[in-house]
């Protein structure tokens, strides 16, 4: 990892979405976070925390990296169970911040949705290939989409499941 003028260059795939998951925990200590491993191949680490969740009163925020944010400071994906004008509200102070891709290319959200979660991603966009080590992305995008992961916790943790989901 090398650090120059505000942009991070290097393996970025999960260290950028780590450091934000940092930022959060520093700003509301409260916060439960799970890291996971294997998401590459098993995706082991999210089974784990799955099952020991009920899905009827828990909903996941997954942090990773994109490459499909197209200009916006972080993107919302891989969306389920959550109405898209729920997340619009808890980032109204976002506006024109992000861009929304209901369903993103796949990561633990997929196995969060297929175990029947409420989920959806916020991703840190990141230039030259997702998994390249010639990966880069500026410091303060993630700094913004912390900021953006405290606003939906703060927001989502006044409601109830049933207030913020998609009818079935």
């Amino acid at each position: 990892m090398k650090y120059k003028d505000g942009i991070l260059r290097g393996a970025l795939d999960n260290f950028a979405s780590m450091l934000a998951a940092g930022l959060v925990m520093v700003s509301m200590p409260d916060i439960h976070i799970e890291f996971t491993e294997d998401e590459e191949v098993t995706m082991d680490g999210a089974r784990q925390v799955a099952r020991a969740n009920d899905n009827k009163d828990t909903m996941f925020i997954v942090m990773d990296v994109t490459d499909q944010a197209k200009g916006k400071d972080f993107t919302i994906e891989n969306i389920h169970r959550i109405r898209i004008k729920e997340i619009r509200k808890a980032l109204e102070t976002f506006r024109g911040k992000y861009r929304i891709i209901p369903v993103g290319t796949e990561s633990e959200a997929w196995l969060y949705k297929d175990m029947g979660f409420a989920v959806f991603e916020v991703d840190i966009p990141v230039k030259n290939g997702i998994h390249s080590l010639n990966c880069q992305t500026d410091l303060e995008k993630i700094k913004i989409a912390a900021k953006a992961v405290e606003a939906l916790i703060r927001y989502f943790s006044t409601k109830l499941l049933a207030e913020i989901e998609e009818p079935v």
